[in-house]
């Protein structure tokens, strides 16, 4: 299910219609940013909850969202990047 999501996802911020396109580089912005809201209020779930010896099974739960959400921004970047045609001064990160 989290795999059809995350598809979801990736298919509605970058297959954007015409009205939406001129507003890319906004599009782009809000989706990278509300990921990395969801990112950092995991780890600070994280955090107050490795003091706690009884809460192993909701860090694992936090650890399993932060990861789905770093898979979403793996999958929007490659997208983002495999329409992007022009030749490049640097390569993407990624193909490291």
């Amino acid at each position: 299910m989290a795999n059809r999501a995350i598809v979801f996802l990736r298919s509605i911020f970058t297959a954007l219609g015409p009205k939406l396109i001129p507003n890319q580089a906004d599009v782009h912005e809000d989706f990278l940013s509300s990921c990395m809201d969801r990112l950092k209020a995991s780890y600070d779930t994280m955090k107050v909850l490795e003091k706690d010896k009884d809460s192993t099974n909701r860090v694992r739960q936090e650890v399993t969202r932060a990861c789905r959400v770093l898979r979403v921004l793996l999958e929007y970047i490659v997208e983002c990047d495999s329409e992007y045609g022009v030749e490049r001064a640097f390569i993407p990160l990624y193909r490291y």
